[in-house]
Order: C-alpha cells, then sequence, then structure tokens
C-alpha cells in the first residue's frame, strides 16, 4: 500500500478551505450561568438555561430557544427579552398570546418569510406557530401524545415522538426532525397535511443513492434547507451529514464515516469525522455549517467539499471572547445560524451563553483558478450497485488517461486502476463493511463519490 497518496494530502483540494484565524468572537447574551434572573440590559448580565436553537431576522433580531427556562427570548439593540412563554413547563395557551403559553422544552425555532415563528417543544411533541400579526400562539402539528402516526391527514391529528429543530421553505411548508421516530416530517402549509419525507423509522445507516423514505436514520437532529430546496439533515446518532435532492428525493450523505470522531479538515467532508453533529444550516451561497456538539467547534463545508473548522480549538470550556474564533472554546455547541450579512450566530448550549463571530473568509473565484482548483468536480461518473456487496461499476463519459482511486475512510489509498472504456468493475470484496471513497480522475480533472460495501 502507497499510504504516502492520501486523499487529505492531494494539493488541489487541500488548499481549498475557509480562512477563520482572523474572525473575532464575542458573547451577546447570557452570562454563563445556567438559570432565569429576569429580562433586561445588557443580555449579557442576564442568564439563559442551555439554549438550543436561534433565529436571526432581517432586522438583525435574535431569536433564542430557551430550552429549560422554557422561553423564547430575542436579543435586539443589548436587551434580552421574553417574547413566548411562562417559564413554566407545560402545555397551554392555545389562542392566547404567545406571552401567556406555557411550553415544553423548546427545541428549535424558524420563521417564515412573513416572519410567523414556529416552535418545536421535545417534551410536548408539538410544533407551534406565533402569528407576526397578532402573537397569538396555536399548535400547527402534533396531538400532544409521543408516538408515530399521522401522515396523510391533518398535522393536529399527528403523532411525533420528540422532535427536535426544523425549518421552513419559501412556500410555508416546514421540514421537522421527529428525532426518536428517526425520520424528517413535512408540514405541507397549502392543505396542513403531514408526511415522512425521509426515514423508513429503523435507526441506522442505509440508503444511500435511493429514496429518501426508503433510507435509515438515526437520531436526526436538524434539518436545513438550500436556496435550490435541497434539504439537509443533521444525524447525530450517525455522526453524519445527509443530503435529499430536491429534484428526485435520492438522499447522499455529504459529510461524516458514521465513526465518532475529529479529523478531515482541510479535505473532503464525505471523509471527515463528525462527533455528534446536533445542527446543519446553509448560507445563501452554498456553504454548510456544523454544529460539531461533542467536539465542541463549529465546522463549515465550501460548497467544492472541503471540510474546515472555523470556530473552536476542540478543547471544552468558555473562553477567547475578542479573539479569533479558532483560538475560542466551547462546551456543547448545540447551534449554528448565518444572517444575510454571513455574521455566524451560535447557541453555546452547556455555557448557556449565544455567541456571535465575523464573516469568515471564503476563496474568491480567482484565488481558487490560482491553485487550479477550478479543476475539482467537473466531471461525473456513476457507481452502481450503491451499496453492494463490495463489486461495483463505474460509469464515465470522460475516459482519458483516467484512473480510478479508492480510500478508506482516514484517506488511505487501497486500492486503484486505471480506465479500460467508459465502464470499469472495481472489486472491493473481502474488505470491511462501510463507507469508501472513490475518486475518477481524468485528464487533471477529478470528481468524487462514496460507495457503500454492505
Amino acid at each position: 500500500m502507497n499510504t504516502s497518496k492520501l486523499l487529505c494530502c492531494s494539493l488541489l483540494v487541500f488548499f481549498l478551505g475557509i480562512n477563520a484565524n482572523g474572525q473575532t468572537i464575542k458573547t451577546i447574551a447570557g452570562d454563563g450561568v445556567t438559570q432565569y434572573i429576569g429580562d433586561g440590559s445588557p443580555a449579557t448580565a442576564y442568564s439563559l438555561a442551555f439554549p438550543r436553537s436561534i433565529y436571526v431576522n432581517k432586522k438583525g433580531e435574535v431569536y433564542v430557544a430557551d430550552y429549560f427556562n422554557e422561553r423564547i427570548r430575542k436579543i435586539f439593540h443589548d436587551t434580552i427579552s421574553t417574547v413566548v412563554g411562562t417559564g413554566i413547563q407545560g402545555y397551554s395557551g392555545d389562542g392566547g398570546p404567545a406571552s401567556a403559553a406555557e411550553l415544553g422544552n423548546p427545541d428549535g425555532i424558524c420563521m417564515d418569510t412573513a416572519g410567523n415563528m414556529y416552535i418545536t417543544e421535545f417534551y410536548n411533541n408539538t410544533i407551534r406557530k406565533v402569528n407576526a400579526a397578532t402573537k397569538v400562539i396555536t399548535t400547527i402539528c402534533g396531538n400532544g401524545t409521543a408516538g408515530y402516526s399521522g401522515n396523510g391527514g391533518p398535522a393536529t391529528a399527528a403523532q411525533f415522538q420528540s422532535p427536535y429543530k426544523g425549518c421552513v421553505d419559501l412556500a410555508g411548508n416546514i421540514y421537522i426532525a421527529d428525532y426518536e421516530n428517526h425520520r424528517v416530517r413535512k408540514f405541507t402549509a397549502a392543505t396542513g397535511i403531514i408526511s415522512t419525507i425521509a426515514g423508513n423509522g429503523l435507526p441506522g445507516f442505509y440508503g444511500d443513492y435511493g429514496p429518501a423514505t426508503a433510507a435509515k436514520l438515526y437520531y436526526p437532529s436538524s434539518v436545513a434547507i438550500d436556496r435550490y430546496g435541497n434539504l439537509y439533515i443533521s444525524e447525530f446518532g450517525n455522526h453524519t451529514i445527509r443530503k435529499i435532492n430536491a429534484a428526485t428525493g435520492v438522499i447522499t450523505t455529504i459529510a461524516g464515516t458514521t465513526t465518532a470522531g475529529y479529523t478531515g479538515d482541510g479535505s473532503l467532508a464525505i471523509g471527515a469525522t463528525l462527533n455528534q453533529p446536533n445542527c446543519v444550516f446553509v448560507d445563501k451561497f452554498g456553504y454548510v455549517y456544523i454544529s460539531d456538539f461533542n467536539n465542541n467547534v463549529i465546522r463549515a463545508i465550501h460548497p467544492k467539499g472541503i471540510m474546515s473548522t472555523i470556530a473552536g480549538t476542540g478543547g471544552v470550556g468558555y473562553t477567547g471572547d475578542g479573539g479569533p474564533a479558532t483560538a475560542a472554546t466551547f462546551r456543547g455547541p448545540s447551534a449554528v445560524f448565518v444572517d444575510d450579512s454571513l455574521y455566524i450566530y451560535i447557541a453555546d448550549g452547556d455555557n448557556s451563553v449565544i455567541r456571535k463571530m465575523q464573516p469568515v473568509d471564503t476563496f474568491t473565484e480567482e484565488s481558487i483558478s490560482k491553485v487550479g482548483l477550478e479543476k475539482v468536480n467537473p466531471i461525473t461518473f456513476n457507481i452502481y450497485p450503491n451499496p453492494s456487496s463490495g463489486k461495483f461499476t463505474i460509469s464515465a463519459e470522460f475516459t482519458s488517461d483516467a484512473v480510478i482511486e479508492v480510500y478508506n475512510a482516514i484517506g488511505q489509498i487501497i486500492y486503484s486502476t486505471t480506465v479500460q472504456g467508459h465502464q470499469t468493475d472495481v472489486d472491493l470484496q473481502g474488505l470491511p463493511a462501510g463507507i469508501y471513497i472513490v475518486q475518477y480522475i481524468s485528464g487533471g480533472q477529478r470528481a468524487v463519490q462514496r460507495a457503500v460495501v454492505r
């Protein structure tokens, strides 16, 4: 084995990343004590209790799901206030003012284009809506009883099992990580109907390159949607980020190997390891951000598929305010959000604070071209059947001087062959079951996919 040929050392790939070294981080809310001592100014003089989710609107108002305080808080002009919840755990208040309602462990918060707020309640197994104009709260998903039922019928009659974070598309449809049901559910705004769009209900890792509804998920903890309608899922149990193609409904893994770890920065995200990612977010340019909970860092994936750490050292603590984000420490970061100006907000969950960092520096097209990175991923190839017992066929249109290389999860090359014609058989039988990275190189161009050996 030629271990010097490591995927993570490919020069064209290695130099594409995200430069966060000079991006200053600061705390904007919370005093680091997990409690509730009221609302007021400055926001850093008041407490939060394990904040679980963040949403920032176009006005710059920061909304926080204050999990153990049973409230939704707002941070604006350095003042923190309560906008939903009395602070008492319960399930009451529908049809009345949101400020008088009782919540049950609010885990997720998102808003539609009209400013209506949607709250996923972990304990109550519901999704509730706060009308932007009237501030009245209602339940729109879930009957309050834990379980799994209701697909094809009204969402208010459906059952959920510990819903986590959700997101809203431009049409007002809501996507929900149904955590303990190992599924992603969809609330269709036009009809009020609930459906399952990912996961067959069995915990595990299975189904890449097939329909998302037939796949296995393992504790999906959040969902995010990009400008093309593609859906991203963080899987707390699988240590992965999955993606559902909006046009085809096909699911693939874009980051993580299903093995917990902290590796892969500067190389392809599909070969990187994560450790219990519990939030994923996609900005308007297609960068994917991950709160890597058990690694105590925030990571980002460049649109060309390269993984970077943009905040955190990997150590546990609460340090670094006023300095570079990469030198800061966190304690269980639970959410990440990027606003329209690309400022990054982090719910530092176990520290019970909200932190904010400046936009990261990203490569311009000129700098990408300068190091030859425009040659990454311009060609395509197919692998089938995938998954398989180890025998794969690879087909591609580009065959000039083509080479196929296969790498294991830690970036070691384990197989290489030259291409003969438009179809090439690859035999990985005898290798352990798992995920392998396949790189197709032709004429100085390259593309990467993953192959799953059962």
